[in-house]
């Protein structure tokens, strides 16, 4: 595989913030612009890249915002293939486990022409809880 799929994250803990580098990969569909984040199989989009990355940002913030309301922030990181310790780490499912277990990005790197960056994020602490 082509070294811009290699995915990191460097986690470091500040009070009941994690703050992290999660993977995203743009692409366009039909003149549509998404910002997808296989590692959490979330997608923003719009009629341009600014458009879809202010989408993606608001889908993150209301994908934690349901998840630590329900309580539900961990098993859903290990669902998706996150590793949780119990020493306050966290490990981002590498490429192998996505490739294999997410259809949607398996799709995305097979069939579009896309572009991966990293972008800086903060996860509520009560991922330990």
């Amino acid at each position: 595989m082509s070294n811009r799929l290699n995915f990191k994250g460097k986690i470091t803990n500040s009070s009941s913030i994690i703050h992290t580098e999660l993977p995203l990969i743009t692409f366009v569909e039909d003149d549509v612009y998404f910002v997808y984040c296989p590692a959490l199989d979330l997608t923003g989009y719009g009629k341009n890249e600014s458009e879809a990355k202010n989408s993606f940002t608001q889908t993150l913030k209301i994908y934690f915002d349901y998840t630590t309301n329900k309580k539900t922030l961990q098993k859903d990181l290990e669902d998706h293939g996150w590793k949780v310790k119990r020493n306050r780490k966290l490990k981002a499912p590498d490429f192998d486990f996505m490739f294999k277990n997410n259809k949607e990005f398996k799709e995305i790197v097979n069939n579009r022409d896309f572009s991966k960056y990293n972008e800086q994020i903060q996860i509520p602490d009560c991922v330990y809880a």
